[in-house]
């Protein structure tokens, strides 16, 4: 009878135990065999029972029970491997998964910050791009080599009137087609000294380039490298321009006016001389004036004294002239306008002039003696003759011909289409043609501003031509001028013609002056001019009281008003002067003549009418016929 147990026992540790409790015939079963069989499984404890014999069933069935154990701990063991690379697999894919995550979180985040640098990236250059644009600068990239701009701001446009297209796409040398000719040199030189530079510091440079409408506009330049060879030369430079044409302008003007301003200074440093000196060699052209007009008186017209006298009397009347030009040309004088035969008066400018001409210039001249009178100041009418005919000796190089010529001229209606500053009427015109080097077109429509030359420094102040258009203006005419390099100049001035009649010339002493009988009182604080205007007046048959002291004739005067019919006094005088001792005198006696004589006009700083409209002014020196004249009309009056 074979009775075994069979325990399958699940230990703390899972491995499997197999305890065989046998109790048999030990000749049916060797149970070592069985011991030795299972123990190379391991984990099998077999406690045999001696004595013990196996039933070969059993026997079988044990072995197919070791089988089946060996292929159970078989499969324990690929299921624990099975297990063990399960969780190896699941710690794997988990550290791999939260490594993935982790990717996945660094790469959101590296396009979340790429994205914020490209926005930064994109406003950045939007910003770059408006301040590019909206800079009142010239902002641009020039290629060196191929001479060429590659970038330009909107502000060309404003400067230069050009788009960046259109500078992009000229196909001629960018400095040929936009710098001005002198400045063109100045620019090459400063682009080697860039293109060979070593620093990236800016260079500043000005010069003029050409707007599209043909006017230069002056830009300072900032240049500096931009980019570069592999021999580290420079390719390209960025420039900022600004543009300085107003500021230059502005300069130009105040250098201008300071030249203006220093010019001014001079005239008026020789009108204050001229003033301060006009009133005494005035007087003394009085004193020579008035003398020679008593000799004359005595002697005969056709004797050699009388004619000596005369020409005395002309030079005299010739100085007089000169004086009222150099105040009228320090703005010092204004003398009012009287009938002159234009053609006398050309023939003796023109006798002067030639005496001041070098005799390599001809003179020509074709002066019409009927040509008729016009409303004009002498001296200002020679001094405008004068100065137009240095300005041909210049041109001529001091040698060539010069013609002026005198005609009457009639212009219509039809002749302001030609001629836009005539009027219809009669006209003087008097032209001075000269054989120099003739004027350029461009300088033809200045030529009358003041200060304008095209001469050199210290060979005219620019003047003499100005002068001349203010006194043609101011004679109510107009100028034209004819002009082409290399064939001369001439110069037409147009005057209004006086048709009324006047006298002129010379008095003889023959020629009926207003007389009378009055009594004048004569004051004047030079002794030889009191002298002189008594002989004079009492010559007219006045009566007269003579005075050097303003004082004294008013203490004579109010010691009896009603005395005297008229009063010639001087105007600059010690104590009184001539328009304070008329106001006195008016106060006492309101219908009282006055005649206030001066040597300077500008020393008039009142209005005589103010005064009384008794009240008359004569300039020194004073003519006979003058004298006479004007007593007899302040006595009427």
């Amino acid at each position: 009878m074979l009775t075994h147990f069979i325990n399958i026992i699940n230990t703390d540790n899972e491995d499997f135990h197999l305890r065989f409790i046998t109790q048999t015939d030990k000749d049916n079963f060797n149970h070592f065999e069985v011991c030795t069989a299972l123990s190379s499984f391991g984990c099998i404890e077999i406690v045999p029972q001696e004595n013990t014999t196996l039933d070969p069933v059993i026997r079988s069935l044990i072995r197919d029970a070791i089988t089946m154990l060996a292929l159970l701990l078989e499969k324990q063991q690929n299921d624990t491997l099975l297990a063990d690379q399960k969780s190896l697999f699941k710690s794997v894919v988990s550290q791999r998964t939260r490594e993935l995550e982790q990717s996945n979180r660094d790469l959101k985040r590296e396009v979340t910050e790429r994205a914020r640098i490209e926005k930064q990236l994109q406003e950045s250059q939007k910003l770059i791009q408006q301040i590019i644009e909206t800079t009142p600068n010239l902002i641009y990239i020039y290629n060196l080599v191929a001479r060429k701009n590659e970038f330009a701001n909107r502000k060309l446009t404003e400067i230069l009137g050009y788009s960046a297209e259109d500078i992009v796409e000229l196909d001629a040398d960018l400095l040929e087609t936009l710098l001005h000719p002198d400045d063109i040199s100045a620019a090459i030189a400063h682009h080697n000294k860039l293109r060979s530079a070593d620093s990236d510091l800016p260079i500043t440079i000005t010069y003029r380039a050409r707007h599209r409408d043909g006017t230069w506009r002056w830009l300072r330049c900032r240049e500096l490298p931009f980019a570069r060879s592999a021999d580290n030369k420079v390719t390209k430079i960025l420039g900022l321009a600004e543009d300085i044409t107003e500021s230059v302008k502005a300069e130009q003007t105040r250098k201008l006016y300071e030249q203006r301003l220093r010019q001014s200074q001079k005239i008026e440093a020789i009108g204050t001389l001229a003033g301060g000196i006009s009133h005494d060699f005035n007087n003394i052209l009085a004193a020579i004036l008035g003398y020679a007009d008593l000799a004359r008186l005595d002697l005969e017209e056709n004797s050699h004294p009388y004619q000596h006298i005369g020409e005395v009397i002309k030079a005299g009347h010739r100085a007089k002239e000169l004086v009222n030009r150099i105040l009228t040309f320090t703005r010092q004088e204004h003398l009012g306008k009287i009938p002159v035969q234009l053609g006398t008066l050309l023939q003796e400018t023109v006798a002067l002039i030639r005496k001041q001409m070098p005799a390599t210039i001809e003179v020509k001249t074709d002066i019409n003696p009927q040509s008729g009178n016009i409303l004009a100041d002498p001296g200002q009418i020679h001094q405008m003759v004068q100065n137009l005919c240095n300005n041909a000796a210049q041109s001529m190089n001091q040698q060539g011909t010069l013609v002026m010529k005198l005609r009457s001229r009639e212009f219509s209606d039809e002749d302001m289409i030609t001629h836009p500053y005539s009027l219809p009427g009669t006209y003087q015109h008097l032209s001075i043609t000269d054989t120099g080097t003739g004027i350029a077109q461009e300088h033809l429509e200045r030529i009358f501003d003041p200060y304008f030359t095209t001469r050199n420094m210290g060979e005219g102040s620019g003047m003499g031509l100005a002068v001349v258009a203010g006194i043609v203006k101011s004679h109510d005419g107009f100028i034209e001028v004819e002009s082409k390099t290399g064939t001369g100049t001439t110069f037409n001035l147009y005057f209004p013609a006086d048709t009324s009649t006047h006298p002129n010339g010379l008095t003889s002493k023959h020629t009926a002056l207003p007389r009378g009988r009055e009594h004048i009182l004569i004051v004047d604080d030079e002794k030889s001019i009191v002298a002189m205007t008594k002989m004079r007046v009492e010559r007219l048959g006045y009566t007269t009281t003579a005075l050097t002291s303003s004082k004294d004739a008013l203490e004579l005067f109010m010691a009896d008003p009603d005395q005297f019919d008229l009063v010639i006094t001087d105007l600059g005088m010690p104590e009184y002067t001539g328009d304070q001792l008329a106001e006195k005198m008016f106060r006492v006696r309101p219908r009282l003549p006055v005649i206030i004589c001066s040597g300077y006009n500008s020393h008039i700083d009142f209005n005589i009418e103010t005064i009384s409209a008794c009240c008359r002014f004569l300039m020194k020196p004073v003519t006979h016929e003058e004298l006479a004249r004007s007593i007899r009309d302040a006595l009427r009056a």
